[in-house]
């Protein structure tokens, strides 16, 4: 009788041993499982990234440059057509719960791509907002909460947007009305409307983005905005 209690108790104690084992290599599995995702998403995050770090962050000039010209052609065309559209820039306020309320998408950010879909108002998409994150197309016919504001009757429900999420967040939001053609800014209570020439309005956008893009406020000096500014003329 005492043999068979010992050799119980030895069966109980190889089992609880050999579980312990088991949840200890499971939680080492686990532990580098996660450490290996966190760094591939580490350098894929760097690699969409237009800075490095180093002692002081180094801007991309070619890729900003061609950005700015981007974004200043698909502004001016849809100005000179008035089309109208709202484009949002997401800065250091996660706008994701916007970009689930539209279209998600992952898009290099070109002026047709753009044009295209506010211009046809035919598509759900060309309706709403379009969400930039990463100088990337994220997401489209994104809904954002207007302003609460008492705005003047001239402001349609795209303006009213662009307030209402300019208030909330330090996104920032460029509207062209489908009535005048007018280039808008709006970041806080700031208002600012732009020129529908495209190379003025590359020109307006540098200092618009280097003076309230967190990406590149820490990376702006004179002579990086000098030499995107060459490049854009």
């Amino acid at each position: 009788m005492l043999n068979q209690t010992s050799d119980n108790l030895l069966w109980i104690c190889i089992t609880l041993l050999g579980v312990i084992i088991i949840f200890i290599c499971l939680a080492i599995i686990y532990y580098f499982a996660r450490v290996a995702h966190f760094s591939i998403k580490r350098k894929r995050d760097k690699k969409s990234d237009i800075f490095k770090d180093r002692k002081k962050r180094i801007v991309n000039v070619d890729e900003v440059s061609m950005f700015m010209t981007n974004l200043a052609t698909a502004l001016a065309r849809l100005s000179s057509s008035k089309v109208g559209a709202l484009i949002v820039f997401e800065n250091k306020d996660n706008l994701e719960k916007y970009v689930q309320l539209g279209n998600k998408v992952d898009s290099p950010f070109f002026p047709e791509f753009v044009y295209s879909i506010f211009f046809n108002h035919e598509s759900a998409l060309h309706d709403g907002a379009m969400i930039v994150r990463n100088l990337r197309i994220t997401s489209l016919s994104s809904y954002l909460p207007v302003s609460k504001r008492l705005l003047p009757v001239r402001y349609g429900s795209r303006h009213r947007a662009a307030f209402g999420i300019a208030e909330r967040t330090d996104a920032l939001a460029f509207v062209v009305s489908e009535t005048t053609g007018i280039i808008s800014f709006m970041k806080s209570h700031e208002h600012i409307t732009l020129s529908n020439d495209s190379m003025q309005l590359a020109n307006q956008l540098v200092d618009i983005f280097f003076d309230h893009y967190h990406p590149l406020i820490n990376a702006r000096t004179p002579m990086v905005v000098q030499k995107i500014k060459e490049r854009l003329n």
